[in-house]
């Protein structure tokens, strides 16, 4: 279903019980959680929420002021 709103929530925690022995993490280790929301319109479509060791990943972001692309955009090569 096409969404017309998205939303990513990326936060530092600690991995307890559940989560730390789905990732096979020590209990309190660092660990990311991502949960994204999307809805079309007002009306909410989907949630997940999403969790990884912390020791392995990095979050990159990349702004330029004013800059604004086309949705036909192609990306940027690396």
């Amino acid at each position: 279903m096409p969404w017309t709103q998205a939303e990513h929530r990326i936060s530092a925690i600690n991995g307890q019980g559940a989560i730390a022995k789905a990732l096979g993490v020590e209990p309190m280790a660092a660990c990311l959680s991502l949960e994204r929301r999307t809805w079309r319109g007002e009306d909410p479509i989907t949630y997940v929420r999403l969790m990884f060791p912390g020791e392995s990943y990095d979050l990159v972001a990349r702004f330029s002021p004013g800059a604004s692309r086309s949705r036909d955009a192609e990306p940027e090569s690396k």
